[in-house]
This record gives structure tokens, sequence and C-alpha cells, in this order.
């Protein structure tokens, strides 16, 4: 019988004109801006005011990360939950097929007929979420994308293994679901510090 490790996872301001004046020997050209009672500013103070939009530009910046976490996880949440249900029904078939409930050529069907189509469905979801995400999250939101591309691998290792009745295939289908997981695992990692991080409430299920 086939025997499969568990799937993953489940997750420049303006002002007046300048004026030019030429030196008396007709060299080097000056400019100089007429401001008629504009009040010079010391350096230091022009320093101050640029560091203080600087660090209000930063700051704003930050405030909207939390809100832009929060979308980000509400939309990429029925991937989750999916990738969840998927993961339980996976452990399921693998036990039938380890018990000898159902046969290694019913096994692949159920891998080809069912899991492959729903997990080929999340990848494409995962992808089109990648477009116009926010640079911080992209990194992470990449194992996720990662994770779903290894376990169609492995799947298809899987068919093949049952079609061709090569079962060494089956070690490599072995090695796609782990590092599958692993990608997983990290992806829910980074994004609970994320959330700790902006204090936002969530709570992942890494791949078992």
């Amino acid at each position: 019988m086939v025997c499969l490790c568990v799937l993953g996872l489940a997750m420049a301001g303006c002002g007046s004109a300048p004026k030019r004046t030429e030196s008396p020997a007709g060299g080097s050209v000056t400019v100089e801006k007429e401001n008629p009672g504009a009040t010079a500013r010391p350096s230091g103070e022009v320093a101050k005011v640029n560091t203080g939009n600087v660090a209000a530009q930063v700051e704003a910046e930050r405030a909207k990360k939390p809100r832009k976490l929060e979308a980000y996880l509400e939309s990429v949440g029925p991937i989750l939950a999916q990738m969840q249900r998927l993961a339980v029904e996976w452990d399921g078939l693998r036990q039938q097929s380890a018990t000898g409930q159902i046969s290694d050529v019913e096994f692949g069907v159920r891998v080809l007929k069912y899991f492959m189509p729903r997990t080929n469905a999340l990848a494409e979801r995962a992808e089109t979420l990648s477009v116009g995400i926010d640079r911080e999250f992209a990194e992470v939101h990449e194992e996720l994308i990662k994770g779903l591309n290894l376990n169609l691998q492995a799947f298809s290792e899987i068919v093949a293994a049952i079609d061709n009745g090569d079962y060494s295939k089956i070690t490599a289908a072995n090695r796609l679901l782990s590092e599958a997981r692993a990608a997983e695992r990290r992806y829910v990692q980074r994004l609970e510090a994320l959330a700790a991080e902006y204090g936002i409430r969530f709570q992942g299920q890494p791949g078992t």
C-alpha cells in the first residue's frame, strides 16, 4: 500500500522667479532669488524641520501597516481555511490507504480527481492575491504559494507512481510533501510575528 506523509498546513517648493546677475568682469554668473519680505531661516532650524517631516512621514506610513495587514489576513483567510480542510481530508485518505481500506488505484484516483484540482485552485487564488500586495508581506506570501506548488508536485509524483507502478516516486513525493509542510509552517510563523508586531490577533495552524 502507499504510505505518505501528512499534507502540511493546513495558511520643491515654489517661489519668485530667479534673477540672473552678471559679474563686472563678464565672467561668472550668480543666481539669486528675489523674495521681498522673506526672513532667512537659520540652517539648523531648516534641518530640524526637515527631520521632523521625515519622522512624521515614517510614523504615518507605519500607522497604515496594521490596516494593511488586517486587509491581507481577511483576503487570505478563506485560502488558509480551505487548506486546513484539505489537510484533514488528506490525513483521512492516507490512513485509509495505510490500513488497506482502499486500493492504491483508488488512492491515486482520489488524489487526481479531488486533491489536485482543489490545491491548484488555491495556488491560483494565492497567485492572484499576490498582485499589488504590500511589499512587507510579499516575501511572506511567497512561502504560501511555494507550499501549495510543492503539494501539487507531490500529488503529481503520487499519481505517476501508481499509474506506472514505479513506487520509487513515492520517496520523491514524501520529500516534496515535507518541503511543502516546512514552507507552510514558515509562512504561519512569519505571519504570526507580523501580527504580534502590529498588535493584531491572529492564530495560524501550521501543518502537522
